[in-house]
């Protein structure tokens, strides 16, 4: 009779100790640490590659009325880090003055390419190249309409004066930029800088008061992104953006509009529909930090929803 209790009690002392150590061993090794969340800026180009459809809204409430623009992109990885891209986008206005007339606009539609490789642990590189065309838009030609040409100057406001590559619809863009992204943990810091160059492709060689129309133009667009996601699904995002022609013969170089620099910031939302499915939903306000934009006490509210999957 002992010798059964001796040998039960040896028994369960076995089982314990082949259930614990396992145990107690795992315990001991240190968790995989959590994946960089990626805070994904509003009005700048993304920093991370992938399949995406996002439609980006923004409304300019201003002095001399509203300004509506509205941009379809829908982009797919075909190869690593790359990503091919088309983008749509619709412009209306609706000015106060009962003497000018609103309109709306279908503008430059672009088609481009973003590449986002790693660089160690913490930072991606994206350079993007794109153009647009003009002869698929509305608002352009010897006689465009004065509501849809009204439209596609109150629609790149809403914009922050960002938009010009769609918005100047008697020009073809051909737009080459980089961004350089920190991701690590929850923070994302991401900095842009993108170059567009205007050739004329069609319209009048002299406008309305009888000055040329430039037939090449260069602009440069700066923008400052810094992000933190909160919680996995919630993040916050301030922008700085500024804009500097390099060369325009129609605008003096002792006129405002040559460069105007705006700030805004907002929140982000992400909805996990799945392990690969994502809803990500922008909401964001921004104003002009200097004029012409500060002058015309313009007001712009943005919106951006999208669809991504991998």
């Amino acid at each position: 009779m002992r010798s059964a209790i001796v040998g039960a009690v040896s028994g369960c002392a076995a089982a314990l100790v082949l259930l614990f150590v396992p145990l107690a061993a795992l315990a001991q090794e240190p968790l995989p640490p959590a994946p960089p969340i990626y805070s994904a800026p509003f009005q700048m180009r993304p920093a991370v590659a992938g399949n995406a459809v996002r439609i980006d809204n923004s409304l300019m409430v201003a002095d001399s009325g509203i300004g509506h623009a509205t941009t379809l992109t829908a982009a797919y990885k075909v190869w690593d880090e790359l990503a091919p891209l088309v983008r749509l986008g619709f412009m209306t206005a609706s000015p106060d003055d009962p003497m000018l007339e609103g309109g709306a606009a279908f503008v430059n539609p672009l088609l481009g390419a973003l590449y986002t490789p790693k660089l160690g642990s913490m930072f991606r590189l994206a350079p993007f190249v794109a153009f647009g065309i003009p002869w698929l838009s509305g608002g352009g030609g010897d006689s465009p309409s004065a509501g849809a040409a009204l439209a596609t100057q109150a629609g790149n406001q809403s914009r922050n004066m960002f938009e010009g590559a769609m918005a100047l619809v008697n020009y073809l863009p051909i737009i080459t930029g980089c961004d350089v992204a920190l991701i690590h943990g929850g923070l994302t810091v991401q900095a842009s800088l993108t170059i567009v160059q205007y050739l004329r492709a069609r319209g009048p060689e002299m406008n309305a008061a009888g000055a040329t129309v430039p037939s090449y133009m260069l602009n440069s667009f700066w923008m400052l992104y810094a992000g933190y996601a909160i919680v996995p699904m919630l993040s916050v995002g301030v922008e700085l953006r500024h804009q500097q022609w390099l060369h325009n013969d129609g605008i003096p170089t002792s006129d405002a509009r040559r460069n105007q620099t705006s700030v805004g910031g907002g929140v982000r939302l992400r909805i996990k529909l799945s392990d690969t499915q994502t809803i990500p939903i922008g909401l964001a306000y921004s104003r002009g930090a200097d004029d012409p934009l500060a002058a015309a006490h313009a007001n712009n509210f943005w919106l951006d929803f999208a669809f991504t999957w991998r």
